[in-house]
């Protein structure tokens, strides 16, 4: 098997209502250089059978962690377990919009030392209805974004979505 260019982490906790949905918006990608890593802290094994059920559709694995209470440790947990070069995060409750790989791939090709891409993110609701979609508040376009700008806008507000960022692994992380 070749190496993933990106690895998803998926923390997971009795998320059996939305994580067949998620999965599927990663399948609708339509790119199998991904592996999607779901780390499981339910007391059932309801999610672990949704993840075995895109086993044909995805290069996926699955982790039962119930030590790990946390989103933020099931999070660092998965990153370690990452193969890609690139990581992002989907909580079970969250969808990728089409061609959010395509148009990671396409910055990649032009920013390969780039060190995080925010790609925009719909707001949806306990239905999957949408709600709005949000848009990272920096300049749009193919050039890095000055880190200074960047900091000063961070600081009025933390502006980063959680699916929104698909980040470089530290060279430390991937030498290993």
């Amino acid at each position: 098997m070749e190496k993933p260019w990106l690895s998803v982490i998926v923390p997971c906790y009795n998320g059996e209502r939305w994580l067949a949905a998620a999965l599927q918006s990663v399948v609708d990608q339509k790119d199998c250089g991904i592996e999607v890593i779901v780390i499981d802290g339910s007391v059932t094994d309801a999610s672990l059978k949704i993840v075995d059920s895109f086993a044909d559709k995805l290069l996926i694995r699955a982790e039962h962690r119930p030590d790990l209470l946390s989103w933020t440790a099931k999070t660092n947990f998965g990153v370690e377990q990452a193969r890609g070069d690139r990581i992002c995060m989907l909580h079970v409750d969250d969808l990728w919009l089409p061609a959010r790989c395509a148009e990671i791939r396409k910055w990649l090709s032009t920013q390969s030392d780039g060190v995080m891409h925010l790609h925009p993110s719909y707001i949806i609701d306990e239905s999957a209805r949408r709600l709005g979609l949000w848009r990272c508040p920096l300049p749009a376009g193919g050039s890095p974004i000055p880190a200074h700008m960047l900091i000063e806008r961070l600081v009025v507000q933390n502006f980063i979505g959680i699916p929104a960022p698909a980040r470089r692994l530290s060279k430390h992380r991937r030498s290993r």
